[in-house]
């Protein structure tokens, strides 16, 4: 019996949850299309100020139109191309509002095939959720079916900014995070983690503060793995070379298997990322610098240091000095942490995840919900 199959736009993080999904739900074929493919098909012969996410649908006339249905025929073909081998399910994505994603979008609206996304984005920080920072005046209507989110506070956003309509979004959580639900063998002997926020954080400055202490610990603490966790592949030279200046004592990797990562940390260090939620499915503790540039507004930050929530969880180090003896506590086992089970119900308060019901089977439903409509 040929299985379904669902066509999935696969991004660097998206990734990551498609291969959870293809591992985990036998009973679907995961065809995948790379994003940068669906870019390079269509960059030559579409404009430049249209190769813009988010903004990309603003712009309007009989050009346009005609530019939209070129996109239109390349997504119809790439789709029912699959459809000669098999029955199409569902396009899906990571994202619901990319340029590049528009003509399998459109190629969906004209087979009848629902255009769905799994959103890759978390909303976290107040500014997200309160004030709708990248959302006032967002004029773009997206064709999307359906958006599966990964928490509440995601469909608090979609609807309060009417972005998406509350019906058609389901809170499913990640896949990727079922991986904390499988037996975990590390990557590394208990190390210290760095979380990388070079850039796009606003505390880049910060950053090169804390690659500076990391690494002259781990002069200290010669029998300790210290590593840093690159954001992007595209920053990896640049860590890279930055740590070959301060001695190469600090190994940089970039990886999206995090529970291999930060399963046994000695602690982990970063700022505004998710990864350090993760962190809370961990007995690690969890270090977040308050100073210099990253001593921004507390609406700014996820984890944020004014959430009463977090409080017994994270460190929210307000100097170097504060930092530094709290690093060196951890390496020595003496640093008080919270209690692992308290730390998991924190952490399934800004994220579903249920060992009861993985992300990976919510996410089939939702996918089947749709597709019946």
């Amino acid at each position: 019996m040929t299985r379904p199959a669902v066509i999935s736009i696969s991004s660097q993080q998206f990734g990551t949850d498609l291969g959870v999904l293809k591992g985990s739900v036998p009973g679907i074929n995961w065809v995948q299309i790379n994003d940068l493919a669906l870019i390079s098909a269509q960059k030559n012969w579409m404009p430049k100020h249209m190769q813009e996410q988010t903004v990309y649908g603003y712009e309007t006339g009989p050009d346009i139109d005609a530019i939209w249905d070129r996109a239109r025929r390349l997504g119809v073909d790439l789709i029912s191309n699959v459809m000669k081998e098999q029955p199409v399910w569902a396009v899906m994505a990571g994202n619901f509002d990319y340029w590049n994603d528009e003509a399998m979008r459109l190629g969906c609206e004209e087979l009848g095939i629902p255009f769905l996304t799994l959103l890759r984005e978390h909303f976290l920080t107040a500014d997200d959720y309160e004030d709708g920072l990248g959302y006032q005046g967002y004029r773009l209507k997206p064709k999307t079916a359906g958006v599966a989110v990964a928490g509440e506070l995601s469909r608090h956003t979609l609807t309060k900014f009417n972005i998406i309509p509350d019906s058609r979004i389901r809170i499913t959580g990640f896949p990727r995070f079922d991986l904390w639900l499988r037996p975990i063998e590390p990557f590394f002997e208990r190390p210290v983690i760095l979380l990388s926020y070079l850039k796009g954080y606003g505390a880049q400055e910060n950053f090169q503060e804390l690659l500076e202490l990391t690494s002259a610990a781990a002069e200290r603490y010669p029998d300790v793995p210290f590593i840093v966790k690159a954001k992007h592949a595209w920053e990896l030279a640049e860590i890279k070379a930055m740590v070959r200046k301060l001695g190469d004592k600090v190994k940089v990797i970039e990886t999206y298997d995090m529970p291999r990562l930060l399963h046994n940390a000695r602690a982990i260090i970063g700022y505004n990322s998710l990864s350090l939620f993760e962190g809370l499915l961990t007995s690690s503790p969890i270090f977040i610098p308050q100073w210099g540039d990253a001593l921004r507004p507390p609406k700014s930050q996820a984890p944020c240091p004014t959430d009463p929530l977090l409080k017994d969880h994270m460190t929210f180090s307000g100097s170097v000095e504060e930092f530094l003896s709290g690093l060196d506590a951890a390496i020595a086992g003496r640093y008080r942490v919270s209690d692992l089970a308290d730390r998991q119900a924190t952490f399934a308060k800004y994220v579903r995840h249920t060992p009861d019901e993985p992300a990976c089977h919510r996410v089939v439903k939702f996918i089947e919900e749709f597709r019946s409509r």
